[in-house]
């Protein structure tokens, strides 16, 4: 009887052990990847630390932390802010004051989670819910607590969305189908005044076998392809648009984007990141074809955060956004005006009532030089970012802004939004359901609502005929003979890919428009411009008829070629109501030294050396041939964010008397240097090219340390290499996976 109690009492300890272990390694797994998630949310990686509270939260569905955390994480993403709901809305049954971010035992929410159930309510368009939860979190909350002056600002932004809502605006929002989108993201259009050229930007696959491929290559910040800057060409005999080509400026590891482009589309402005946590404004040329060499925009640029930019047709005023010190809010709205010199005056801050105490962003000037659009997530915005417009009036002073309502703006931010020359369409990027991607563009019918300032533009194409573009050398001259005058007014080169051309012009004027190849006129038109209509289009279309224009023929094009059409609208007094769009981006070369770096299927690159990498003497003698040198090395694996030897001391010793033993041999050493990083993200080194520049850097300088240390002349050493590389898997939220990551995360030390 003792024997069989005995047996049953040591079945149930083992069994129990058994349970306990397995309960302990459970424990073990959920806090490493609780830890693992607070941490990149402590660095602003959300899109990361949200698959991993996804991946706890069907474990843990009844944990009100965790689903605070998951529902947290899903607001601030970029495309799953709605699915946000369930989580927060369960958290709420469970909260405690005496909350602790970091304590992974705790299964109750913060009082924080009023809040953002207040901010997911109103972001599924149900304000008053949101209002509720707003004042919720209110009354729990302390008079000091750092989200206060943020919630009765959202409380304010729901009682405009109720308004917005409960009064729609007659707008008419077209996909502009697949051609133009994808299934990624595609924002931030911008367009020509005579919608000939959009130009937009994108985080889609590169497909374009001529530029070099984004495969494998993601954003540390949210695992997706760089931005992009892309251009489509309208197809006039079919009204269609081309497909979108790849700027050559692109690099595939960084953010380049549109912010604006000319009226007749010579000049592309672009926002290019600098990969330093900031970045420039960069202007490029058209040569007829592609856009060319691109150039910081000087008198934009500051050490501050730089935008966008929009500018009038005749290029004389600038308006631009910068968080620069000194503004209303933070990120204001300035104003450049090109001085008779050439130069640009100094930035002026345009002020209230454009600026607000919140952020102003992607500005756009209509070509009437007065009707102004813009965005703000002040207190007039229905939520987030939302488009305004204002003129300027007789005094030079702009109107109240009128926010352009609902269904163009929403609930999220709504930014980049532009016009064509008449006001009708405007263009932008939303992400309304039943899109293609992450984000597309929409055209936005307008209605009849005009620009309310007298204007008159030209516009039309060269049509080529059977030829696959128009030929080089053709120029067209516009010359204003008002009053008996002959002046030349502007001088104009085509675009080659489609012909397209737009100027502005003056209403109640006489022009004389002559078009020319290689200096001789093969079409001429005179008209005068009236007076009384509001808007005026001119559109002239020219047939060259499959007869190349050379030096020797310029009579294919006569009055039988051609066709003009022109159009006029009536003075109104209706109020516009219509958006801005900017962006920006652009080129450099990638900062690779010594080595050439090729990437592999899997998305991680491998060193090749190049001839001229090895260490030789002539005729194709080396070192280790004359000396007998055994080259040593010296390679030590990191962690997350570590640099330095570390542990490692006594293997370096090791390492650097093998540098002694060649010294000795050969009378002096050579030494090549190699940091590398993984994609695992960083914010202390604010990207990983920092942090793998900064252990080649740490590396170097520890050795000569030590060298010198050791009583060797510096003469004696040479460093003829410094490498820092990024390099490994895309990640994918799991840095504490470290045989993933780790091999690729070192520095190797090379002498002989």
């Amino acid at each position: 009887m003792k024997l069989k109690f005995l047996i049953f009492a040591l079945t149930i300890l083992i069994t129990g052990s058994f349970y306990s272990q397995e309960e302990s390694k459970d424990k073990s797994e959920f806090k490493e990847k609780f830890e693992a998630a607070n941490s990149l949310m402590d660095d602003n990686f959300h899109e990361f630390a949200k698959e991993i509270w996804l991946e706890l939260v069907k474990e843990n569905p009844k944990n009100a932390n965790i689903n605070y955390k998951t529902g947290y994480c899903l607001l601030k993403s970029a495309n799953n802010k709605k699915d946000a709901f369930s989580y927060l809305n369960f958290a709420k049954t469970n909260v405690n004051e005496r909350y602790f971010p970091l304590d992974y035992s705790l299964e109750s929410a913060p009082i924080e989670v009023y809040y953002y159930l207040g901010k997911s309510f109103h972001l599924n368009y149900k304000p008053d819910s949101a209002i509720f939860y707003f004042n919720k979190f209110i009354e729990s909350s302390g008079k000091k607590h750092f989200l206060k002056e943020l919630v009765y600002h959202d409380i304010k932004q729901c009682e405009i969305a109720k308004k917005q809502l409960a009064n729609p605006k007659n707008y008419t929002l077209e996909n502009i189908g697949d051609i133009i989108n994808s299934s990624y993201s595609d924002f931030s259009p911008v367009i020509t005044a005579d919608e000939s050229m959009l130009f937009f930007t994108s985080r889609r696959l590169r497909t374009d076998t001529n530029q070099v491929s984004n495969r494998g290559i993601y954003s540390p910040q949210d695992g997706k392809h760089f931005e992009d800057v892309y251009v489509s060409y309208k197809n006039f005999k079919t009204n269609q648009w081309g497909t979108p080509e790849l700027a050559d400026f692109n690099r595939p590891n960084s953010n380049q984007a549109t912010v604006s482009v000319s009226a007749d589309g010579q000049f592309l402005y672009f926002y290019k990141d600098d990969n330093q946590g900031n970045g420039d404004i960069y202007i490029s040329e058209r040569d007829n074809i592609n856009f060319y060499s691109p150039k910081k925009l000087g008198a934009v640029n500051s050490p501050a955060w730089e935008t966008h930019v929009t500018t009038s047709i005749d290029g004389n005023k600038m308006y631009f956004v910068s968080d620069r010190e000194g503004g209303y809010g933070g990120r204001d709205i300035y104003r450049l005006v090109k001085l008779p010199n050439g130069e640009w005056s100094q930035p002026l801050n345009v002020g209230p009532p454009i600026n607000t105490p919140f952020d102003e962003d992607s500005p756009f000037l209509h070509p009437d030089g007065k009707t102004f659009y813009y965005s703000s997530n002040g207190e007039q915005s229905m939520g987030g970012f939302d488009i305004f417009h204002t003129e300027l009036n007789e005094e030079g002073k702009w109107t109240t802004p009128i926010n352009m309502g609902y269904p163009l703006n929403t609930v999220e931010d709504d930014l980049y939004f532009t016009t064509n020359a008449d006001g009708k369409n405007g263009y932008y990027a939303s992400s309304h359901e039943g899109g293609y991607g992450e984000k597309d563009i929409y055209k936005v019918l307008l209605g009849d609502d005009q620009p309310s300032e007298p204007l008159a533009i030209l516009k039309g194409y060269i049509d080529p005929g059977s030829l696959p573009q128009i030929p080089a050398g053709i120029v067209i001259w516009v010359y204003d003979l008002t009053d008996g005058n002959e002046d030349l007014f502007q001088q104009y080169t085509p675009n080659r890919r489609n012909g397209s051309y737009v100027f502005s012009l003056i209403p109640c004027h006489e022009y004389l428009v002559e078009y020319t190849q290689n200096e001789e006129i093969f079409y001429s038109t005179e008209f005068t411009l009236p007076c009384e209509s509001n808007y005026q289009e001119i559109n002239k279309v020219i047939t060259i008829g499959g007869i190349p224009l050379n030096e020797k023929d310029t009579s294919s094009v006569d009055d039988a070629n051609s066709e003009t059409t022109t159009s006029t609208v009536e003075n109104s007094e209706d109020d516009i109501d219509s958006e801005t769009t900017t962006t920006t981006d652009e080129n450099s070369e990638d900062d690779i030294d010594s080595k050439t770096i090729t990437t592999t299927d899997e998305g991680h690159q491998d060193d090749m050396y190049s001839e001229e990498d090895m260490p030789h003497c002539e005729d194709g003698i080396t070192r280790e041939d004359i000396y007998d040198i055994e080259p040593v090395s010296f390679q030590i694996f990191y962690g997350y964010n570590e640099k330095g030897i570390g542990s490692e001391k006594e293997r370096f010793n090791e390492f650097l008397e093998g540098i002694d033993e060649i010294i000795k041999t050969a009378g002096d050493v050579k030494i090549e240097l190699e940091g590398s990083a993984s994609t695992v993200p960083t914010k202390t080194y604010q990207n990983n090219k920092n942090l793998a520049a900064q252990r080649t850097l740490n590396a170097k300088e520890i050795l000569k340390k030590k060298l010198i240390a050791l009583g060797i002349d510096i003469s004696k050493f040479t460093i003829v290499s410094e490498n820092s590389l990024v390099q490994g898997p895309r990640y994918q939220g799991d840095y504490l996976n470290k045989s993933k990551y780790s091999k690729y995360q070192y520095i190797k030390i090379t002498a002989f």
